[in-house]
């Protein structure tokens, strides 16, 4: 069975646990919250859909965000669960996708998840805004001469992509931009 046990910095930490176990045709995760000491604060179960597979975390002061994946596939829709810290409200986005993602970062950026990978071998990023439930492509990305290297946060809600361009001459670029 596996354990995931995620960092919340000055707030402790939080574990997930996949028992494989199932109610009422749901998937059953326990999440427990951990104080710096130790000591449990708060333990809850977290049910989602059958066939959703554990595939992320991000902590944000006051909220944890876990990331689930229908099925194995590239093709499987996105599902994201926000956990309150303090509140212990919990609220559940559906992120539908109608290509094939190959998803190699995520993170959370102010109200946004930002997924980067590729789509049909593309180097792309797509931005899920929390308010409105949207996605989009982030433009300029869904290039077939470039490879997204890395992607990282920066503290005033931007974030960086690394990407390394190939140039008609044969040579190659190495690409920072801001979002």
């Amino acid at each position: 069975y596996d354990f995931t046990v995620v960092s919340m910095r000055e707030r402790g930490l939080a574990i997930i646990h996949n028992q494989e176990r199932f109610f009422e045709g749901e998937k059953v995760f326990d999440l427990t919250l951990l104080d710096t000491a130790l000591r449990e604060t708060w333990q809850t179960e977290l049910p989602v859909e059958a066939g959703h597979k554990f595939i992320g975390y991000e902590y944000m002061p006051g909220f944890l965000f876990l990331l689930y994946r229908v099925g194995d596939m590239d093709f499987g829709d996105l599902y994201l669960t926000s956990v309150d810290i303090a509140t212990h409200a919990i609220e559940n986005y559906k992120i539908k996708h109608e290509f094939n993602f190959k998803l190699s970062h995520f993170f959370m950026v102010g109200n946004s998840a930002i997924f980067g990978g590729h789509i049909n071998k593309e180097s792309s990023v797509v931005i899920f805004r929390l308010d409105t439930r949207r996605a989009k492509v982030v433009p300029g990305f869904f290039l077939h001469n470039s490879d997204l290297l890395d992607l990282k946060t920066n503290e005033n809600n931007t974030f960086n992509a690394l990407l390394l361009e190939d140039l008609p001459s044969g040579k190659n670029n190495l690409v920072l931009r801001t979002y």
